[in-house]
């Protein structure tokens, strides 16, 4: 495997960056806003009040903010599943009142309402909430991956297939279900699924290795887009590894598309195949250990923990001046925009939709 799947982390960015995401911007005060809107909420109409919420949440400005969670409990009161789901985001996330993450997690199942994103928000939530235990509830959290994987969610099946490819307490490991279930989410057409889907499937993490059907999957996505396949499916082809028969020379070119997005697996491939040679050229010391350390520095997952025992190897061959010279270039390396524990990243165009 070239990723990390230790979700905890990446399910607090998610489950409370899609509320950040979503009320990022800045709205005017209540005194902007239309008064037919405010006399509406004023008056009791609960979708008024909902919108209202919504429009202030945005604001920086506290009170605003503190307004917005008043508005959406009215709204919640009353039976409104939207107001209930706002509200009980703000309860868990903290904003505009005090965090209470057990309050928040009620509302928040009451305003679900049948709709897929929500049940994955409201998993993810579950996922990095320890229980009054002290503990956390990996089976409800799976629970309501499987039931946004059942309602056609592409994260919903990506999270309930990583649930049971490691397994946790109250979720029993079954790849064979996991397996199912990426690779719906692979179907749906999303890149980075479908690399991540090659990915397991060359690797074995299925229980089973299979070159052919992985690399059909990573080319699918490196042709889509994806710098991760397009990284993983340089390394695979310039080592040969997991049965991929060598081409180095076609490697080399998707490892050079990767490292435009600064993808470490792409540098990762670049320093082998100039540490071994491409195409009967030999081996470029300095070139090897520059990508080796750029594969090092840009892998902010730290997913490539071999990585360091190469260079080492080639530094033996440069002098100092020439790996100070690398040194510094690869510091002006600038950092992936986009990468968490797990490596599949959404438009927050997307992620903003969870919260709706």
């Amino acid at each position: 495997m070239f990723r990390n799947f230790t979700l905890p982390a990446a399910l607090l960015l998610l489950g409370v960056g899609v509320w950040m995401q979503a009320t990022a911007a800045t709205t005017p005060t209540t005194a902007a806003l239309p008064a037919t809107l405010q006399q509406q909420a004023a008056a009791g109409n609960a979708e008024a009040q909902v919108k209202l919420g919504l429009d202030l949440i945005k604001s920086k400005n506290q009170a605003d903010q503190a307004a917005a969670v008043e508005w959406f409990r009215k709204a919640a009161i009353q039976g409104n599943t939207d107001g209930a789901w706002h509200l009980g985001l703000a309860d868990a996330t903290g904003d505009g009142t005090g965090r209470d993450a057990s309050a928040g997690l009620n509302w928040m199942r009451k305003g679900i309402d049948g709709f897929p994103e929500r049940m994955v928000v409201y998993g993810m939530m579950l996922r990095s909430t320890p229980a009054s235990s002290g503990t956390i509830d990996f089976a409800s959290a799976e629970t309501w991956f499987r039931k946004a994987a059942e309602a056609g969610s592409p994260m919903g099946m990506y999270l309930l297939a990583a649930e049971e490819l490691k397994g946790h307490p109250g979720v029993p490991q079954n790849k064979s279900d996991a397996e199912h279930w990426m690779l719906k989410a692979a179907q749906t057409g999303n890149v980075e699924f479908e690399g991540l889907f090659g990915e397991l499937a060359i690797t074995g993490s299925f229980g089973h290795p299979d070159a052919d059907r992985g690399l059909k999957w990573l080319r699918k996505a490196a042709r889509g887009g994806s710098s991760q396949a397009q990284g993983v499916l340089g390394y695979v082809l310039v080592t040969g590894k997991y049965g991929v028969p060598k081409d180095p020379a076609q490697g080399v070119e998707w490892a050079d598309k990767a490292i435009t997005q600064q993808n470490a697996m792409g540098y990762y491939a670049l320093g082998f195949a100039y540490k071994d040679g491409i195409n009967g050229k030999p081996s470029d010391p300095a070139k090897a250990w520059y990508n080796f350390a750029a594969a090092q520095h840009t892998d902010t997952a730290h997913a490539l923990s071999h990585v360091g025992k190469y260079m080492p190897e080639v530094a033996t061959q440069l002098s100092s001046a020439q790996i100070v010279r690398a040194q510094a270039k690869v510091a002006k390396i600038p950092l992936p925009k986009h990468q968490d524990n797990f490596s599949i990243h959404y438009d927050p165009t997307q992620l903003a939709q969870l919260n709706n």
